[in-house]
C-alpha cells in the first residue's frame, strides 16, 4: 500500500537532512528537473542546483519499481508561482504515476509561503518512518501536516483540505454545497460590521447578526466577532470583506460547539504579527478537523496571493466544492 506524507518546513537545512537520510538508506537517488535527470551520490551534488533550492520544478526519487523504467516527467504541478492552477484530476494522475514508477519520491508541494510544503511518497514503511521522524522529532519548527495510505489511482479521495487562489470569489460555491441542513453559517472576523460599509456598492446591509464577541487574549491580538449569515447575498458581501484586509475572515458551520470554536480560533488566529507565520493553517490541520465539520479561511497567506484554505471532515464536500467552482475565478493549487 502506498503512503504519502506532507510536511511544512521553513528551513533548507531540514530539507537537506531528508535527502541525506535517503542517500544513506537507499542504493540510488535521482534528481529530476527541467534540465533532465541525473544520479546523485551525496547532498553536495544538489547544493548548487537552483531548481532544488528555489520554487521551481523538480523532484528527487529512488530506483524504478520492478518492471517500470518509464521516465516520469517533471510537469507543472511543482511550479509554484502566484498564478499556478491545477485540477484534482491532474493531481491524481501525477501521484498515480509516482506511486507506480519509483520506490520513493520527494517533491515540493503547496503554494507560496506560508503554504509552501513538501511531499514524500513511498510504499516502504522503514523509509517512511525515517523521513517522518526527521520532521516531528528533531526540529519543532518542522511539522507533519498530514499522511494518507491511498489507492494509487485515486489519491484525492483521501484528502481533507484544499488550497486555492482567486480571492473572495473562490469562496462563493460554499453556500450551496456546505452539506448540512442549516440555512445559515458563521463568520469569524476581527472587523466590526457597521453602517460604514454602506459606502461600497457590493455591501448588503441585511442577512447577518452578531452572535458573540470573543475578546483578545493578549495585547498583541485583536478580539473576534462571530456573525451568523442567513442569506447568500449577505454571504457574498462578507466574502468581499477580504478587500478590507482583515486579520481574520473565517467561515464555519453555525452549529459549531462554542468551546470547540474558541479553542480552534485560539489555535489558528493567535499569531501576533505578519512575520509570525509558523501558525500556518497547514500545521493546524488536525486541530481544525477535530473542532469543526468544515472551515474556510479567506486571504490566509496574509500577503497578497489571495489564498483560501478549505478543510472538511467529509471528503465529498471538497470534491463538490471543486466541481461547483468551475463557474468562478477559482484556482486549485494543492491538497493536503
Amino acid at each position: 500500500m502506498n503512503k504519502i506524507i506532507f510536511f511544512w518546513d521553513s528551513h533548507l537545512v531540514r530539507r537537506g537532512g531528508v535527502v541525506d537520510f535517503l542517500l544513506n538508506q537507499c542504493s540510488e537517488a535521482w534528481l529530476s528537473n527541467n534540465k533532465g535527470t541525473k544520479k546523485i551520490q551525496s547532498l553536495v551534488d544538489i547544493l548548487y542546483e537552483p531548481e532544488y533550492w528555489h520554487r521551481e520544478s523538480w523532484y528527487i526519487s529512488g530506483s524504478y519499481t520492478e518492471g517500470d523504467n518509464q521516465e516520469l516527467a517533471v510537469g507543472s504541478l511543482f511550479q509554484k508561482e502566484p498564478k499556478f492552477t491545477a485540477t484534482l484530476e491532474d493531481i491524481n494522475a501525477k501521484i498515480s504515476s509516482f506511486s507506480r514508477g519509483r520506490k520513493w519520491v520527494l517533491f515540493p508541494w503547496g503554494g507560496m509561503h506560508p503554504f509552501s510544503a513538501f511531499g514524500f511518497l513511498s510504499a516502504d514503511g522503514d523509509i517512511l518512518e525515517g523521513v517522518t521522524s526527521l520532521y516531528i522529532h528533531t526540529d519543532k519548527s518542522c511539522s507533519l501536516i498530514s499522511s494518507y495510505a491511498f489507492d494509487s489511482l485515486n489519491f484525492t479521495r483521501s484528502i481533507r483540505s484544499i488550497l486555492m487562489g482567486g480571492y473572495h470569489v473562490s469562496a462563493y460555491p460554499l453556500w450551496n454545497i456546505k452539506g448540512d441542513d442549516s440555512k445559515t453559517l458563521w463568520m469569524a472576523t476581527d472587523l466590526v460590521i457597521s453602517d460604514d460599509f454602506s459606502v461600497f456598492d457590493w455591501w448588503v446591509p441585511s442577512g447577518y447578526e452578531l452572535v458573540e464577541h470573543l475578546p483578545a487574549e493578549t495585547s498583541a491580538q485583536k478580539g473576534l466577532n462571530i456573525y451568523e449569515i442567513s442569506t447568500e447575498d449577505s454571504f457574498r458581501a462578507m466574502c468581499y470583506l477580504s478587500s478590507q484586509e482583515p486579520r481574520t475572515l473565517v467561515f464555519l458551520p453555525s452549529d459549531t460547539n462554542s468551546i470547540s470554536l474558541r479553542r480552534l480560533l485560539r489555535k489558528t488566529e493567535s499569531y501576533s504579527s505578519s512575520s509570525d507565520l509558523i501558525s500556518s493553517d497547514l500545521i493546524s490541520l488536525e486541530d481544525i478537523l477535530r473542532d469543526s465539520e468544515w472551515f474556510l479561511g479567506l486571504d490566509r497567506d496574509r500577503i497578497d496571493y489571495g489564498y483560501s484554505f478549505l478543510v472538511a471532515r467529509d471528503n465529498k464536500l471538497l470534491h463538490r466544492f471543486s466541481a461547483a467552482s468551475q463557474s468562478y475565478d477559482f484556482r486549485l493549487i494543492a491538497c493536503f
